[in-house]
C-alpha cells in the first residue's frame, strides 16, 4: 500500500506570534526538547507509517529546515524507491513567487502529484507535535469509501 500513497507536507510561511524564535527559522525548523525539531514528528510519523513518498512544500526562512531535513536520512527516505523532494516556490528561471495558501502551494507543485504512481495523497502539517499511524487513517478512508478525510483534534471548551 506505501506505493500508492503520497505525501504533501506543508511547512508554511511566517507566523508572527513566535516573535524571536522564528527570526532566523520556520517554525517547522524550530528546536524541541534541545536535539529535535518540530517537522521530525510529521517525518517519523510518515516512515513508521510506511508512507515512502513525501513532498515538503517550504517557504518561510527555508535554510534551516533544508539543512536540518538534508537527504531525509535520518527518516529512512534515501534510497530505493523512498522519496523526499523538497519544494520550495518557484515560478521559473526569471521569476519567484511565495505560495498564496495551502491550495496554491499544492497547485504549483501538481506536477509531483501527477507523476506519483499514487492513488492517495495526504496533505500534512510540518508545524504541529503528534504522533499518528497514517495507515489507520488510510484504512478509515477506504473503508468509508470517501472522497476526503479530515483529522481533527476537539479541544475542550
Amino acid at each position: 500500500m506505501s506505493e500508492k500513497v503520497l505525501a504533501l507536507v506543508l511547512a508554511g510561511g511566517h507566523t508572527s506570534g513566535y516573535g524571536a524564535l522564528m527570526l532566523n527559522r520556520a517554525k517547522a525548523a524550530l528546536q524541541f526538547a534541545g536535539h529535535y525539531r518540530v517537522c521530525d514528528f510529521v517525518l517519523s510519523n510518515l516512515m513508521n507509517s510506511g508512507i515512502i513518498q513525501a513532498g515538503i512544500l517550504i517557504q518561510y526562512l527555508p535554510a534551516s529546515l533544508l539543512s536540518h531535513i538534508g537527504s531525509g536520512k535520518w527518516w529512512d527516505f534515501d534510497g530505493g524507491n523512498r522519496i523526499l523532494k523538497m519544494m520550495p516556490p518557484f515560478m521559473g528561471v526569471h521569476q519567484t513567487e511565495w505560495f498564496k495558501g495551502t491550495a496554491d502551494g499544492i497547485a504549483r507543485n501538481l506536477d509531483f502529484i501527477l507523476d506519483s504512481p499514487a492513488e492517495h495523497i495526504l496533505i500534512l502539517s510540518c508545524e504541529h507535535l503528534y504522533k499518528m499511524d497514517y495507515r489507520e487513517v488510510l484504512a478509515y478512508h477506504l473503508e468509508k469509501n470517501a472522497a476526503m478525510t479530515l483529522v481533527v483534534n476537539r479541544q475542550p471548551q
